[in-house]
């Protein structure tokens, strides 16, 4: 840094240097001219986007998941905390398959249902997404391994479902344990296909 000018880096490259205002909007915008003269394109694809989001609502899931107490052994000890786990859990699966979905090469189109979402990638993909469930259970030691399909199909319809379970009688049954490990698969999916998040 010399007196009001700051070296501009990315990933260890030294790409040259920008005066500085203290203004952080105009900062930013000479340190992304800056890199659009030096070729850099600064934008994530797409289905990156999706990624990040995905993991967002899917660490929000696996909070709400300890606050409820959705562990199977025990009465829940805030249904409430339950109803938003699965709202988020299923919005995060919606959000990781349309991830996975762009990464497989398909054009973006509005589709809000799970088992459409699985249902229309390429054989490879789920083949993809079955070897990381098989991995993942294998590293958590699991005698039997949570079926991919069938745990979508389950919250196929949660988020609309469960979002608006205040105005029902019934809600379909979600079992928690199997939609973590179902989320934290297709994290690791979209991993090695779209770039890691930290």
């Amino acid at each position: 840094m010399n007196g009001d000018t700051k070296n501009v880096y990315l990933n260890g490259i030294l790409y040259g240097e920008v005066k500085v205002t203290n203004d952080i909007d105009v900062d930013l915008g000479r340190v992304r001219a800056l890199l659009a003269e030096k070729g850099v394109d600064m934008s994530p694809p797409a289905e990156e986007g999706l990624r990040r989001q995905a993991v967002h609502f899917m660490r929000a899931a696996n909070h709400l998941f300890q606050l409820a107490g959705i562990d199977g052994e025990q009465p829940l000890r805030d249904p409430s905390a339950a109803i938003v786990f699965v709202v988020n859990a299923a919005f995060s699966a919606e959000l990781f398959l349309k991830s996975l979905r762009q990464a497989d090469g398909a054009e973006f189109k509005k589709i809000h249902g799970l088992l459409s979402i699985y249902d229309e990638l390429s054989e490879g993909m789920r083949v993809h997404i079955d070897v990381c469930a098989s991995h993942l259970a294998r590293a958590l030691q699991f005698a039997e391994l949570p079926a991919i399909r069938e745990t979508i199909e389950t919250i196929d319809s949660a988020f609309v479902e469960w979002r608006y379970a205040h105005e029902r009688e019934r809600t379909g049954v979600v079992v928690g344990n199997s939609v973590g490990f179902l989320l934290e698969t297709l994290n690791i999916a979209t991993q090695s296909g779209v770039g890691a998040i930290t």
